[in-house]
């Protein structure tokens, strides 16, 4: 199988970023840093899978199941490819979004701007004790 260059990038910038996390937080020995690296390489883990799946085509709601694999060989079971293929979307999917919710829940102060607005607070607080 020949694997999407796209996906197969991005995995391994995810894989990377989870291993940078973890040794961050093994340094700060925060438990937060190491479930952000797990959710990171479970991310990772999707892009890979999804990189390495057979990408068959879709026309008309149908997968198209070339004569030959990317080795040259001919295809004798176009059923088990199709499961095959299936399977990997379905383990790709529940990996990344999984992760991308876990991800998003960890890191909640930064999206929605709550982090930013208490820091505001502490800092006009101070400038008045002053």
């Amino acid at each position: 199988m020949k694997a999407d260059p796209l996906f197969l990038a991005f995995g391994i910038v995810a894989i990377c970023t989870s291993v940078v996390l973890v040794l961050f937080a093994v340094k700060a020995r925060r438990l937060r840093g190491l479930i952000g690296a797990l959710l990171w390489a479970c991310f990772g883990a999707g892009l890979l899978i999804q990189a390495f799946a057979p990408q068959l085509q879709i026309q008309d709601n149908r997968f198209v199941v070339p004569e030959k694999d990317h080795s040259g060989r001919l295809i004798r079971d176009p059923i088990s490819m199709v499961v095959t293929e299936r399977r990997l979307l379905l383990y790709s999917a529940l990996l990344m979004s999984g992760s991308a919710i876990g991800l998003l829940w960890l890191y909640r102060g930064h999206f929605s701007g709550r982090r930013r607005a208490a820091a505001g607070l502490e800092t006009e607080r101070g400038a008045v004790q002053e």
